[in-house]
């Protein structure tokens, strides 16, 4: 992704998807706000969420809407949970014998794959 050229990375207050004419990215525009049309119409590589430049380019697009957008918080009411684990155990805290308040890896951690770096001896 980073070798994709022209990228803007300042935030952004719209994203429009199958954007087509970009009426809304244009209205935008016009409202002096920040907007990016995202369709395979317009940009045949860049732009086509299939391959891989276009996937990166919509990913990219996504990070950039600022906080509290609400098409980023939409996007979790689609999340699959039908794998994850309903009574996940990440972490045990506890108490060890001089007192210390300490922390472990639970159960489910392992199948978490939720690994801090330094686990692997890699500085952060």
């Amino acid at each position: 992704m980073f070798g994709m050229t022209g990228l803007a990375w300042e935030p952004l207050q719209r994203l429009e998807t199958f954007s087509g004419a970009m009426s809304i990215t244009k209205g935008e525009w016009q409202a002096k706000r920040s907007a990016v049309p995202m369709d395979i119409e317009l940009d045949g590589s860049g732009q086509n969420i299939l391959d891989n430049v276009g996937f990166c380019n919509m990913l990219h697009q996504v990070l950039r809407l600022e906080p509290g957008h609400p098409e980023v918080y939409e996007i979790n009411d689609f999340a699959d949970r039908s794998l994850q684990p309903q009574d996940a155990e990440m972490v045990v805290h506890y108490t060890d014998g001089n007192g210390r308040a300490r922390v472990k890896g639970g159960a489910s951690l392992k199948a978490s794959q939720a690994y801090p770096d330094m686990f692997f001896g890699v500085a952060p």
